[in-house]
């Protein structure tokens, strides 16, 4: 005899799982870090917006920023939503926007040194040294985002990496407004980089079982580390300062 058919009201109900996209949340994160950084900069800038008087070079290295950081916030959102085609064209509009910030900040902190008189130019090579160490890892954080689009787990935590270079200056600047002085300007980046610390380090543990894209927080960590070392120990040297004069006679600006 034929085997019964199965009882079709017993059969497993068989349900599809999205699959889990990385940082899937991020962009909540990216929007706080806007609030925040527009808080930040607040004063020296987007209050003194009526007024007038910032230079030009200053205006379009925020409005590059603000891009870069909308792009930052509408990406999560964007494969949230299915929006892959989307998501896809706001990543290509990089290969123009990074360029564009990388020029906006070689210019505008080299009119500014131009712009400083000769007493204060050791704090301007100082200043320059962080400048471009933050551009760097910004650019580099970008490249490896780049580099790793077709493996979603790195790319996504490339792209949030990309915020290293922004930390400084947000944190210093609320640093100085809101806390007691501080006895030597320099605590100001080491503040920035215990924030660094503790924000990744909960990161890389947060994540320390997953099974891809782990390598990008701890390498980009250790990267920002060096940095950082390598500001407090030469962006004062004579070779520095000696180069720092070299880029502010450049006829960039």
């Amino acid at each position: 005899m034929p085997e019964p058919l199965p009882d079709p009201s017993r059969a497993p109900v068989v349900t599809r799982r999205r699959p889990t996209l990385p940082l899937a949340g991020s962009g909540w994160f990216f929007l706080a870090g806007l609030g925040l950084t527009v808080f930040a900069f607040w004063p020296g800038y987007f209050a003194r917006l009526p007024a007038g008087g910032i230079e030009g070079r200053v205006h379009v290295h925020s409005v590059l920023m603000l891009l870069w950081f909308g792009l930052l916030i509408a990406q999560p959102f964007l494969v949230r939503a299915g929006w892959r085609r989307v998501h896809r064209a706001l990543g290509r509009a990089t290969l123009v926007l990074v360029p564009a910030i990388v020029v906006a900040t070689l210019q505008m902190i080299h009119s500014r040194m131009r712009a400083t008189a000769a007493p204060g130019f050791v704090e301007d090579a100082e200043f320059l040294f962080l400048v471009l160490g933050q551009l760097a890892i910004f650019a580099l954080a970008w490249g490896l985002a780049l580099a790793w689009r077709r493996r979603p787990a790195l790319h996504a935590r490339y792209m949030a990496c990309t915020l290293l270079g922004l930390v400084d200056p947000v944190v210093a600047r609320l640093t100085y407004r809101h806390l007691p002085r501080l006895p030597l300007d320099q605590l100001y980046q080491a503040t920035s980089l215990a924030v660094i610390c503790v924000v990744v380090g909960v990161l890389i543990v947060r994540e320390r079982h997953a099974a891809q894209g782990r390598a990008a927080f701890p390498a980009m960590l250790a990267l920002t580390v060096a940095f950082y070392g390598l500001f407090f120990t030469i962006a004062r040297s004579d070779v520095w300062v000696a180069f720092a004069a070299w880029y502010r006679g450049l006829p960039l600006t």
